[in-house]
């Protein structure tokens, strides 16, 4: 069983006169992301390995989560223009250690809608109807190694947006 962390960067600010990889995360977006790693945190979903965009705003939404890991994030270039089938195959060429089971990706919409999309079981799950930015959408698939990921082949554990993030003593 493998467990797939779907994450749309925080908010991030307009743009100043910066290039668009530039973008730093807006003052709602820093704290959105640092409460969903509370909250990460508090219930237990800590990922093993993250793959992030070379976008400020993704690694800004990684810093803020705060989380302590096992393993460094990889920065990949790819994740910033990418489409779903780039990020599907950085899924699928993850190396198999003992800290590749718990998957967290930081990207960009649509390709992180559409990944969720593609590999959702239930196209038809009003979750899976819009994703805002700091949504943190968690996939499981029945899986041995990420090369085996395909289509419509995991199931939606849940689904944190943003809007939902809660006091720490309430129970997700």
């Amino acid at each position: 069983m493998k467990t797939l962390y779907l994450l749309r960067h925080a908010d991030a600010s307009l743009s100043q006169g910066q290039d668009d990889i530039n973008r730093p995360l807006s003052e709602k977006g820093e704290q959105d992301a640092h409460h969903l790693g509370e909250i990460m945190l508090r219930e237990g979903l800590i990922p093993d390995h993250v793959y992030c965009s070379s976008a400020k705003r993704t690694q800004m939404t990684l810093d803020a989560l705060n989380l302590t890991m096992k393993a460094t994030a990889n920065i990949h270039k790819e994740l910033y223009s990418g489409t779903v089938s780039d990020y599907i195959n950085l899924l699928k060429e993850t190396e198999e250690t003992a800290l590749s089971n718990n998957i967290l990706l930081i990207g960009h919409n649509p390709s992180i809608h559409e990944t969720a999309l593609f590999l959702s079981q239930h196209k038809d799950d009003v979750r899976l109807l819009s994703y805002a930015p700091c949504t943190l959408m968690i996939l499981k698939t029945n899986i041995t190694h990420w090369a085996d990921l395909s289509p419509a082949h995991s199931t939606i554990h849940c689904v944190i947006p943003p809007n939902s993030h809660r006091p720490l003593d309430t129970p997700l």
